[in-house]
């Protein structure tokens, strides 16, 4: 008997592929387009790093329409524009004039101070006037030097706090443990209920001696 061999015999490969499993060809100009999203891609985020096209000045008004800042914070605000902005294509300086370039920022800054539009001072007291009642003398000093504020002004903004600084403790540990009763738990549940509170109070700013004071 005469056995054929075809296309259906087991481990022939054709031009299907193995088994006789059709496999897709490569499409011509595949790498052609996926070289244009990529560039597409790229364009994109270049457009979105430049923002809205807006003047330095423009976005430093309605910044300061929002909320004060210092000098420090809203430089830093601005200055991811005045970099973006003036990049040429190989991502290096361009070296030209123009409004957007840090020394036109600087300049700005010194307008807006001047103007009155831009204060430290108003930025720390705003500051304290909106954390002080939930927040301890150390963490407020933390975010007033995270504003780039010098050390005389904060000082000056933390100084009237010292005589809330108890009364404000207490509020903060009423508002989250209502004024727990510690002396009426069992004495290794007192012990570690106080430890609990006083890490809290720790962990929103309050010193150890205002602590130990509050819970003694």
């Amino acid at each position: 008997m005469t056995v054929e061999h075809g296309n259906d015999a087991p481990g022939h490969e054709g031009p299907s592929g193995q088994d006789g499993e059709s496999r897709p060809q490569p499409q011509a100009g595949g790498a052609a387009a996926h070289a244009r999203a990529l560039a597409r891609a790229r364009e994109a985020q270049q457009h979105a790093l430049k923002g809205t096209g807006l003047s330095l000045q423009a976005r430093a008004l309605r910044a300061l329409a929002g909320r004060e800042y210092s000098r420090a914070e809203l430089r830093r605000k601005l200055v991811l524009h005045v970099q973006a902005e003036g990049d040429d294509a190989t991502g290096a300086a361009a070296e030209r004039p123009g409004p957007d370039t840090p020394d036109a920022l600087e300049a700005l800054l010194d307008k807006l101070q001047a103007r009155g539009l831009l204060s430290d001072e108003r930025a720390a007291e705003a500051l304290v006037r909106q954390k002080a009642p939930r927040m301890g003398s150390v963490r407020l000093r933390q975010a007033l030097q995270a504003k780039g504020l010098d050390k005389e002004l904060v000082q000056e903004a933390l100084a009237p706090l010292q005589e809330t600084e108890l009364e404000r403790a207490r509020q903060v540990w009423q508002a989250k443990f209502g004024g727990v009763d510690l002396a009426a738990l069992p004495w290794p549940e007192q012990q570690k209920m106080r430890a609990k509170q006083m890490r809290f109070l720790l962990t929103r700013g309050f010193a150890m001696d205002v602590v130990r004071q509050l819970l003694p």
